[in-house]
């Protein structure tokens, strides 16, 4: 009888025992136990450029990268990962490679042929990003005519350049500008540099920086042709537009000339730049797509920009690009008949008395946008002062209408100091996120492959289960060791 009963027990036990096996893996956490390896694509936003050479040792296989923005295949757990140090998962799908990149090059990633797809690039370190007239949701082509209004910027020669004013302030890359300078070669430039004929690839320290290069090549106004600036409109909706009609290619005027017509406007209020393509045509050899030419923005440093295409034949007939300033609306306002003059003829400004600081906040960046509790999610801004006079100025950062924490700056004259904040939320759910009138929102999920409390409630599970499994092995021992009690009189 008694081995019969040590028998059930024992069988008690083991059963115990298996539940007990059965149960630890999911205390630990649901799909931890086992590793998902099969390989999903997504588009990734990186924190920097740098992160470029990091990403590569961090998932299966990077495909492509346009800006801070890469297309990779990597597991769920790599992805995870990376989210969780930084990176925003902007896309994710799962399918063949092929079907994957169809979807990304249509929507979140710069598509790889512009002239016939349509692009959209950025944002760059500071924030802009462009989109061209092919895409979707671009911006139109609208020609504004100015040889017969504009005033004629008196470039004969070849690589010639001359400063002339804006009519108007416009911030470029945080910077206020008043005046800007004209080149014979295809660009705009608040630096020094107006008459460098060899295109460089973008961003790069070597003069030209500071600029516009809207079709930067080796042109040739001592043929044909005329360079017009004009401003036109009312305030606070002004524009500034330069035309370059007419010119051609200095390789390209013997035995049959080629002759482009393109122009820039700068917008004032939303600090937009738009570069328009009306009659771009060859003459004996074929420059007029672009294919000796850099389109795109630099700052004063030439360390960042953004890039539209760099010796790559994209140009064409009724192309229009339009680069947005961080932080404001991009559209355009029609204009009026009426036109305003600068404020200057042929040269600089008039001189004028520094006035206050004017305080303002341009650009909110949220990083990640999507991250799991507990992780930092870092907060940039640009306190951007107006002014003729240094000032300080205090952001207050605030969480779906709660003040988070406030910082005091000081800011030079006609300057931009950014602002970094980290916070972390523990508490899944959507966050809107708010400095000086620019709004975000951020996403906080649960931690990877749990619930909210998952961390303790599964550490209790497994320490009971470990508890329970001591006592039943002690059990055991007791059971085993136990010398049977005899009946009286056996």
């Amino acid at each position: 009888m008694q081995s019969s009963a040590s028998g059930r027990f024992t069988g008690v036990v083991l059963s115990f025992l298996l539940l007990v096996a059965l149960l630890l893996p999911a205390a630990a956490g649901p799909g931890k136990a086992i590793a998902d390896e099969t390989e999903v694509f997504a588009v990734v936003q990186m924190p920097d450029r740098a992160a470029e050479d990091t990403i590569k040792s961090a998932v299966l296989r990077v495909i492509d990268v346009n800006g801070l923005l890469a297309i990779v295949g990597a597991t769920q757990a790599q992805l995870d990962a990376l989210q969780a140090n930084g990176y925003a998962i902007i896309e994710q799908k799962s399918g063949t490679l092929e079907e994957c990149l169809a979807q990304f090059y249509a929507g979140s990633f710069l598509l790889p042929t512009p002239d016939l797809l349509g692009a959209k690039g950025g944002p760059d370190d500071f924030g802009y990003t462009f989109s061209d007239s092919s895409e979707r949701n671009g911006p139109d082509f609208k020609w504004i005519d100015i040889t017969g209004s504009g005033t004629d910027t008196g470039i004969t020669g070849d690589d010639q350049g001359v400063v002339v004013p804006i009519g108007f302030d416009f911030m470029f890359f945080g910077k206020k500008k008043s005046q800007v300078g004209v080149s014979s070669n295809g660009y705009l430039t608040f630096g020094n540099d107006l008459t460098d004929f060899t295109n460089d690839n973008i961003p790069d320290t070597n003069d030209p920086n500071d600029a516009i290069f809207v079709f930067w090549d080796d042109l040739y106004p001592p043929s044909s042709g005329t360079i017009y600036y004009d401003t036109r409109g009312s305030r606070p909706n002004r524009t500034f537009v330069v035309e370059w009609f007419d010119i051609p290619h200095i390789s390209d005027r013997t035995p049959r000339s080629s002759h482009f017509t393109f122009e820039v406007i700068l917008f004032e209020g939303n600090n937009g730049i738009k570069m328009q393509y009306k009659d771009m045509q060859n003459g004996s050899c074929e420059y007029a797509d672009g294919r000796s030419a850099t389109v795109g923005i630099e700052n004063k440093s030439g360390l960042g920009g953004l890039l539209y295409s760099f010796s790559s034949p994209v140009i064409s007939d009724g192309l229009a690009i339009k680069y947005c300033y961080p932080g404001l609306p991009c559209g355009e306002i029609t204009l009026p008949t009426t036109s305003e003059k600068p404020r200057a003829s042929g040269g600089s400004p008039a001189r004028m008395t520094p006035g206050p600081a004017e305080m303002s906040t341009q650009y909110l960046s949220v990083n990640p946008q999507q991250t799991y509790a507990g992780q930092p999610v870092t907060i940039t801004t640009n306190a951007v002062n107006n002014g003729g006079t240094a000032g300080n100025y205090s952001l207050a950062l605030s969480i779906n209408g709660q003040v988070e924490e406030t910082r005091t700056v000081s800011v030079g004259p006609n300057g931009t100091q950014p602002v970094m904040f980290t916070v972390t939320r523990t508490e899944p759910g959507t966050y809107e996120v708010s400095i000086g009138g620019q709004k975000a929102m951020f996403t906080v999920l649960s931690a990877a492959g749990s619930t909210q409390g998952s961390g303790v409630n599964s550490g209790l599970i497994a320490m009971l289960a470990l508890g329970l499994l001591v006592i039943a092995a002690a059990a055991v021992l007791v059971f085993s060791f136990r010398r049977p009690t005899r009946k009286a009189g056996q």
